[in-house]
């Protein structure tokens, strides 16, 4: 029974090797001019309002630019943390396949935080 667990678990985490290689596949065949407009459709933001007294209010809003560079600096805090704990005997610990997920997680936020650095860029 416990091989067939970790089978599945080898299996899991194969599976989200190859879909996490589809999606940078996809990626980086879009065109500048692709990118740009997804980025422009997600930058679309609704002012964020609370009450205050039974009155309405308009919550102050940071800058677009200001906002990317900090959540691109807290991943930036993030990725090195991951690859700080994959040097350890932690990470050496982890089953196979927990390793190999963390991978996976490493390169998504390593494009997640390149993604955030050309978006800074058009700005």
């Amino acid at each position: 029974m416990n091989n067939e667990i970790a089978a599945n678990k080898a299996a899991a985490a194969a599976a989200a090797v190859i879909a996490f290689g589809d999606a940078v596949s996809k990626l980086a065949n879009l065109d500048s001019g692709a990118l740009e407009r997804v980025v422009r459709t997600m930058d679309c933001e609704k002012p964020k309002t609370k009450l205050i007294h039974g009155v309405e209010s308009v919550k102050p809003q940071t800058s677009l630019f200001d906002r990317l560079n900090k959540e691109r600096h807290e991943l930036v805090d993030r990725i090195a943390s991951l690859e700080n704990f994959m040097h350890s005997n932690a990470f050496a610990a982890l089953a196979s396949p927990s390793q190999g997920l963390l991978m996976v997680q490493l390169e998504a936020m390593r494009m997640y935080a390149n993604t955030l650095a050309r978006r800074i860029e058009i700005i």
